[in-house]
């Protein structure tokens, strides 16, 4: 075996080792369901479609509708500014 070649013990502790130093990050989803979107701002889904819906912006994949997740929070921002 090659001296300059590590065993592959040391490979798999220095693996360990690199991953053990990343910092857990949560993903945030760029587009999220109707049903999801309803609970993350806490409204049925007759007053989402009613009241928000032409409000957001959507993509349609095949027959399912998603709603801009950041489309959602400037809604939310914009009723928070319109209160009294």
């Amino acid at each position: 075996m090659n001296p300059d070649t590590p065993e592959v013990s040391e490979i798999a502790l220095l693996t360990d080792i690199g991953q053990a130093k990343r910092p857990a990050t949560a993903l945030r989803p760029r587009y999220v369901s109707i049903d999801d979107a309803c609970r993350y701002m806490g409204v049925g889904k007759s007053k989402f479609y009613r009241d928000f819906l032409r409000r957001l912006r959507t993509l349609r994949i095949g027959r399912q509708n998603l709603v801009e997740l950041d489309a959602v929070d400037e809604v939310l921002d914009q009723l928070r500014a319109e209160q009294p």
